[in-house]
């Protein structure tokens, strides 16, 4: 939800003005929030004061207000209007902790957006009915300790001359949590639940297109976040950001900030689940009953290992008939995991510091670039692991295990590989694919090439067929031992 992206930004910053605000609200304090929150963005910009903030009473009423901006965005033969506030509550720290409660009072947060250029009209409106916020902000950690944020639900409308797109959402909810660790960092957990969510674009030059999701669900953590190291980085970019160069000594420490606060983090994942996903356009409609993505690495280190994953329960295309006569083929269960290793983005950080020269028009050469570049990979070489990749339907049960290693520098690029493959009632799987070839000839070839290879199974007594499949770099391939003629 577009909300939270501000929100993040907003409370991130007040740990730099903490000690302004601390005593309790006062204009100074109220100046020192927006310095924070301003700081690093051009003159003219601050000078519309789209932020303010006002002590009132026992807190600082902070105020967006992005119409101000409108003037620094009206074209120069054309017009542009924008109307959009966003207000919330901070209050100074207490107790023994220094946690700063942020508010957001229950009420709507409306966007509106209009703009003609020549004969180009376009307009957007976003609407939250209703929306409110409560969370303990950490100056310590730079973020919440706890934050909970609802939505009764809201709805989107932008044309932009060639399409039209409306959405709408059900009740929404975000958390978020931060703690610091024994390490002398900080781990971050988020979630947000949104529902009911439907989107339709049309067009005079396009089909008429509808998404709809029952349930979204996603959820991120990371872990040993290397908070004051990174809060020193930004300081000193905020310092100088109206700097056009940096002086040899400048550019030295922010080399060394750099250093300091790498690997940045020690992993962080993120998992998206999506239900009764459907999308239809042109009489054609693709549904999933469930969708789950993950996406996962370790910090910005030397060997680390980018993990990603995503299944699929009851994939269907409807409106096709070619792809149902495939009938039971379609499998009704999907699910993938894989990894990418031997990423070396420390030394490639490393590289970049020692080597760029930022008065020169490019800063590396193109040979640096290319070092650079081989460095990366470990070895030189591309590694991905298939940890598991299943299929499943009434005609079979599919898996597949393994791995590839490349040398991507190579002309032309060296692979290996080595994948284990099992399938169950290989049987039944034949003969289901032999029946559908009555009405799908092109199955006839699937069918012969599924009894060869039964033919160089290993075979299991309850039924499973076994091939381990090897690749070589010359493009030789072994399975189960026995070489392929190439």
């Amino acid at each position: 939800m577009k909300y939270r992206s501000f929100l993040l930004g907003t409370v991130a910053a007040l740990s730099l003005s903490t000690a302004a605000v601390a005593a309790g609200p006062t204009p100074e304090g109220a100046a020192a929030i927006v310095k924070s929150l301003t700081g690093f963005l051009p003159d003219n910009v601050i000078k519309t004061g789209f932020i303010a903030a006002i002590p009132e009473g026992d807190h600082y009423r902070l105020s967006v207000d992005l119409g101000k901006l409108a003037g620094l965005l009206k074209p120069e033969k054309g017009q542009f209007d924008l109307s959009a506030l966003y207000e919330m509550q901070i209050f100074p720290p207490a107790g023994d902790e220094g946690l700063m409660a942020v508010k957001r009072e229950s009420g709507p947060l409306s966007i509106n957006a209009k703009w003609s250029v020549g004969d180009q009209k376009g307009d957007v409106s976003y609407l939250i009915k209703d929306l409110v916020f409560n969370g303990d902000f950490d100056p310590a950690i730079s973020y919440f300790r706890s934050g909970m944020g609802h939505a009764s639900g809201g709805s989107i409308t932008s044309y932009d001359g060639k399409q039209n797109l409306t959405a709408s959402f059900g009740p929404s909810d975000y958390t978020m949590s931060g703690a610091r660790n024994g390490q002398g960092s900080v781990d971050l957990v988020s979630s947000a639940r949104i529902s009911e969510l439907a989107e339709t674009i049309s067009g005079p030059e396009m089909p008429l297109t509808t998404l709809t999701m029952g349930n979204i669900g996603i959820d991120g953590k990371v872990t040993g976040i290397k908070i004051q190291e990174i809060s020193a980085l930004l300081n000193f970019v905020l310092a100088h950001a109206d700097e056009k160069t940096l002086t040899p000594e400048q550019r030295r420490s922010l080399a060394d900030l750099v250093r300091k606060a790498m690997p940045l983090m020690t992993a962080f994942t993120e998992e998206v689940r999506v239900d009764n996903l459907a999308v239809t356009t042109s009489g054609i409609t693709g549904r999933v009953d469930n969708l789950t993505y993950h996406l996962g690495m370790a910090g910005l280190t030397d060997d680390s290992e980018l993990h990603f994953g995503m299944s699929l329960k009851n994939p269907q295309l409807i409106g096709l008939p070619q792809v149902v006569a495939y009938g039971d083929l379609i499998p009704k269960d999907i699910s993938m995991t894989m990894s990418l290793g031997g990423l070396n983005f420390e030394t490639v950080i490393n590289s970049i510091l020692d080597q760029a020269d930022y008065d020169a028009k490019e800063p590396l050469t193109e040979a640096q670039w290319d070092a650079i570049g081989k460095a990366f990979l470990k070895d030189g070489r591309l590694k991905v692991e298939l940890p598991e990749f299943q299929a499943t339907s009434p005609l079979y049960s599919i898996s597949v295990k393994g791995h590839v290693s490349a040398e991507t520098q190579a002309e032309p690029a060296k692979a290996n590989a080595e994948f284990d493959v099992t399938a169950r009632d290989l049987d039944k799987t034949i003969a289901g694919i032999q029946s559908l070839a009555q009405s799908v000839p092109d199955l006839n070839t699937a069918s012969f090439g599924l009894m060869m290879a039964k033919g160089m199974a290993k075979n299991d007594p309850d039924g499973t067929s076994r091939w381990k499949i090897e690749v070589a770099e010359d493009g030789q391939v072994k399975i189960n031992g026995q070489v392929m003629p190439h």
